[in-house]
C-alpha cells in the first residue's frame, strides 16, 4: 500500500484516540469506579499493600490493578480521569494488540485495520466501557494475548514456551480478576490441545512443570496474604464472586430467559459491526472460515470461551470484551476475501446510509431538544459540520462504507463528550452524592467522622474519604462509642431525638434511605445497643 492509502487510517485512528480521552475528567465516578478508586485510596493513607473498603480487608477482587492505579494518583493526583486512565489506555493497548497479532498472521493491512478499530468503536465498549475505569480493559489485553500466543506457539509447535507463558499471564490475570483468569486459561489449552491435536503434549510434563508459572507466584502472593487474613475466607470469597452470576445461583427461569437472550445481547453490544455477520449466509465466505486455520481457531475458541458466559445469567458485557477481536477477525478476515461483486457494493451502500442520515437527525434532535441543546451551540455546530463532511463524502464513489463508518462514530462519540456527558452531568445522582460528600466533608473537617450500623455506596464514601484523607470506618458496637464523633446513621434508626444533633441529612441512592450526619450527646441510642 502506498503513504496515500495509509492516510484515512491514520487518520481514524487519531480521531478514536482524541474522542477517547476527551472529557474524561468531567463525569463523577460512577458503576464499580469509586470502588477501585476507593481501595487505592485506603491503600495509600494507610501505607498498606492489602485493599480494604472503610478499613475492612476488601476480598472480592486481587490487588494488583490497585497497585497499578497507586502510582497514576501519586503522579497525577486523586482525581477523575486518572482512575480512567490505565482502563483508556489498556483499551487503546487492545486495539493496538489486535492489529497487531491480525497482521502477524494474516499478513494483510485492510483486515487488520478494520478488525482493530471494530474492537475500539463496537457500540459497548465505544460509548459506555471506555468511559469507565474497570479492570475488564486490561484484563482483556492479557487475556486476548494469551489467545493469540496460544494460536501462533501452537502452530509453531513451541509448546513449553506456549504453556510457560500463558500461565504466566493467567497468573497476571488471576491477580487482577481471580477465578476468571483461570477459567479462561483452562478453556484455551483445551482448546488449543484439541484443534491441534496434541493431547500428548497437553498431558506432558513440560504442561505441568510449566503451571508452576502461575501455581507458585500465586501460592506465594496467597501466603504472603495468609498472614494479613485468614486464607479460606479470602478464596471462598473469590468463588462466591465468580459464581454468583452463573446458574449456581439463579433461578431455572432466569438461566432460560438469558440463553435466549444473550446472543442477542451480545450483537447489540457489538453493533453496528456484529451486522455483517449476515454475509455468512454466503457458502463461499464460510468456506473460507472453513478453510483458513486461523479463522477456525477463532471461531472454535470462541465458542468454548463464550459458553460460561451464555450460561451466567447475571453477565454483563464487559465480561466478554476480549472476545469480540476474536469475533471480528472472523468477519473482517472473511469479508475482504469478496471480490468486487454485488455482496461488496450492498454493503458498501448499506454503511453509507447512517452517514446519509446523520446530518438530519442532528437537525431534528435541535429542534426537539432545544429547551437543553440551546447551551451547547457551538458544540452542535461542530458535530453538525463533520456530519456534513461525512455525508460529502457519502456521495464520493470511491469512499468507503466501512471507513464512513469508523469516522461516523467517532463523530457521534465526540458529540457525545462535549453535549450528552456535560449535561448528564447537571442531573446525575452520581454528581449529587459527590456534593453531598463535599458537604459532609466540610462540615467535618478536622472532626472524627464514622458510620453506624450502616454503608453508604462507594461513590460517596470515595469522596468523602478524599476530602478528609482519612479512613471512612464503620462502627457496630456501642463500646465504640466516642461523645465528639460525627456519625452517618440511617434516620430510621434513630429514635432518641433529644440525644441526637442534626448537622446534615441526604438520601442514600441505595434503598432510597434518608440519611444524617449526627452527633449523640452521650451515648449510641439505646435502639442501636
Amino acid at each position: 500500500m502506498t503513504a496515500k492509502n495509509y492516510f484515512l487510517p491514520i487518520i481514524a485512528v487519531l480521531f478514536l484516540v482524541v474522542v477517547y480521552f476527551f472529557n474524561s475528567a468531567l463525569q463523577p465516578l460512577y458503576a464499580d469506579e469509586p470502588t477501585r478508586a476507593l481501595c487505592t485510596l485506603e491503600m495509600i493513607i494507610s501505607d498498606n499493600w492489602i485493599p480494604t473498603i472503610n478499613g475492612e480487608t476488601y476480598l472480592n477482587k486481587p490487588p494488583l490493578y490497585n497497585w497499578i492505579l497507586i502510582p497514576f494518583f501519586k503522579v497525577f493526583g486523586f482525581k477523575e480521569w486518572v482512575v480512567r486512565l490505565p482502563a483508556i489506555i489498556s483499551f487503546l493497548l487492545l486495539g493496538l494488540l489486535v492489529y497487531y497479532f491480525n497482521f502477524k498472521i494474516t499478513r494483510q493491512f485492510l483486515p487488520s485495520f478494520f478488525t482493530s478499530m471494530a474492537v475500539l468503536t463496537a457500540g459497548n465498549i465505544l460509548f459506555y466501557s471506555s468511559l469507565l475505569g474497570h479492570i475488564d480493559a486490561l484484563f482483556s489485553v492479557i487475556i486476548f494475548s494469551s489467545f493469540m500466543l496460544a494460536y501462533l506457539l501452537a502452530s509453531d509447535k513451541k509448546w513449553a514456551i506456549l504453556f510457560s507463558i500463558t500461565y504466566l499471564l493467567c497468573f497476571v490475570g488471576f491477580m487482577l480478576k481471580g477465578i476468571p483468569a483461570i477459567v479462561f486459561q483452562g478453556f484455551t489449552l483445551l482448546t488449543a490441545a484439541f484443534f491441534f491435536k496434541a493431547w500428548k503434549q497437553f498431558f506432558s510434563l513440560k504442561h505441568v512443570l510449566a503451571s508452576l508459572w502461575f501455581i507458585l507466584p500465586t501460592a506465594l502472593y496467597l501466603y504472603a496474604f495468609s498472614q494479613e487474613f485468614p486464607i479460606l475466607d479470602f478464596i471462598n470469597n473469590l468463588w462466591e464472586e465468580s459464581s454468583k452470576r452463573t446458574v449456581i445461583q439463579k433461578s431455572f427461569w432466569e438461566g432460560v430467559k438469558h440463553i435466549i437472550s444473550f446472543p442477542f445481547q451480545f450483537i447489540i453490544d457489538t453493533s453496528p459491526w456484529s451486522l455483517l455477520l449476515f454475509i455468512f449466509i454466503d457458502k463461499d465466505l464460510r468456506d473460507v472460515v472453513k478453510k483458513n486455520t486461523f479463522l477456525r481457531f477463532c471461531f472454535l475458541l470462541f465458542l468454548t470461551n463464550v459458553l460460561v458466559y451464555w450460561l451466567s445469567p447475571d453477565n454483563r458485557a464487559r465480561y466478554v470484551l476480549m472476545l469480540y477481536p476474536l469475533f471480528f477477525t472472523i468477519i473482517f478476515v472473511a469479508l475482504f476475501q469478496i471480490k468486487k461483486n454485488n455482496l461488496s457494493d450492498w454493503i458498501n451502500g448499506a454503511f453509507k446510509i447512517p452517514a446519509y442520515l446523520f446530518p438530519f437527525i442532528i437537525i431534528l434532535a435541535a429542534y426537539y431538544y432545544q429547551s437543553y441543546l440551546q447551551f451547547y451551540t457551538l458544540e452542535l455546530l461542530l458535530v453538525f459540520a463533520l456530519a456534513l463532511i461525512l455525508l460529502f463524502f457519502t456521495f464520493y464513489k470511491k469512499s468507503d462504507g466501512l471507513m464512513l463508518m469508523i469516522f461516523l462514530l467517532c463523530t457521534i462519540r465526540l458529540g457525545m463528550d462535549i453535549i450528552i456527558i456535560p449535561e448528564r452531568i447537571k442531573t446525575s445522582e452520581y454528581t449529587r452524592e459527590k456534593n453531598e460528600a463535599h458537604e459532609i466533608a466540610n462540615i467535618t473537617k478536622g472532626k472524627s467522622l464514622s458510620m453506624y450500623c450502616s454503608n453508604l455506596h462507594h461513590n460517596s464514601t470515595f469522596y468523602i474519604t478524599l476530602a478528609r484523607f482519612e479512613l471512612l470506618k464503620i462502627k457496630t458496637k456501642p463500646s465504640q462509642y466516642q461523645k465528639d464523633e460525627f456519625y452517618l446513621i440511617p434516620k430510621t434508626l434513630i429514635t432518641d431525638s433529644l440525644n441526637t444533633t442534626y448537622y446534615y441529612s441526604f438520601v442514600r441512592r441505595f434503598g432510597n434511605m434518608p440519611f444524617a450526619l449526627v452527633k449523640f450527646n452521650n451515648e449510641f441510642p439505646r435502639s442501636l445497643k
